[in-house]
């Protein structure tokens, strides 16, 4: 999926399991999240990325998955992570990267989801790096298949170590207008031929109006896309009208990247 030099569109799932963002919106119900994730799949969209922490995300999404057939299945790209939780009871994320948490929170995964094509270690601190609970669960994550182990990040010092880390083929960040404090760490990514996923493109919503225009969305998706590197661009919603209207607007924002300059 991930040919040099080319930008992703991906869909974040944390909004089909719990509220969040600048403007939340009620939680889906299973079947309004699969309802969408069939529009989702309609529309184009092969990457997928949730997390445990996304309240009942994965377990909609894995409902959608079991529901797809052998080639439409095959055709999707599914990410998760582990290391950040979900406490049902209190309805918050928690932080737990012991050992036993991570190979729990992977084989619950994987019970969910079936295969999955990258896993990512969420909530990353640099003392959680250099733990050997995290490389037992490496290992244990390799073990079930899982070839491809990445970062989610939100920190200089842990992405760095995360590019240096062999590891490690992937990092992810927030990056936007707003935010663009990750502008070297993607191009050290690039640079160590490490895939790049940005995260918060519209920074939550806040950099648009609540109505957006395609303008106000494509001028988003074009100052991440100005950056070089390979991987994907995540958007976050569980709108089918909002997924259209970002999915255009990025699409518009690819064109403008790949059209010669005058």
């Amino acid at each position: 999926m991930f040919t040099r030099g080319k930008i992703e569109f991906g869909l974040g799932l944390l909004t089909i399991g719990k509220s969040w963002g600048q403007r939340p919106r009620p939680v889906p119900s299973v079947s309004e999240a699969c309802a969408f994730l069939d529009e989702a799949f309609a529309l184009g969209v092969r990457l997928f990325d949730t997390a445990p922490s996304y309240g009942d995300s994965e377990t909609k999404f894995g409902r959608w998955l079991a529901s797809l057939d052998s080639p439409a299945r095959d055709s999707l790209f599914v990410a998760t992570k582990f290391g950040e939780h979900w406490n049902e009871s209190k309805c918050e994320p928690f932080d737990d990267h012991s050992r036993d948490a991570l190979i729990r929170s992977l084989e619950l995964s994987l019970s969910r989801l079936g295969r999955i094509n990258l896993l990512q270690v969420h909530k990353t601190t640099p003392q959680v790096l250099e733990s050997s609970a995290l490389d037992d669960a490496l290992a244990a994550a390799r073990r079930a298949g899982i070839t491809l182990l990445g970062a989610s990040v939100r920190e200089d010092v842990s992405a760095r170590m995360a590019i240096a880390d062999p590891r490690f083929a992937q990092i992810q960040v927030p990056y936007n207008r707003e935010n663009p404090r990750m502008a070297d760490v993607i191009d050290e990514a690039q640079a160590h031929g490490k895939l790049v996923w940005t995260n918060r493109p519209l920074m939550m919503g806040s950099l648009v109006s609540a109505d957006a225009t395609q303008g106000e969305l494509a001028s988003c998706f074009r100052f991440v896309l100005a950056k070089r590197f390979t991987g994907a661009v995540l958007s976050g919603t569980a709108s089918a009208n909002h997924l259209r209207a970002n999915l255009k607007a990025f699409r518009q924002a690819v064109n403008a990247r790949l059209k010669p300059s005058a």
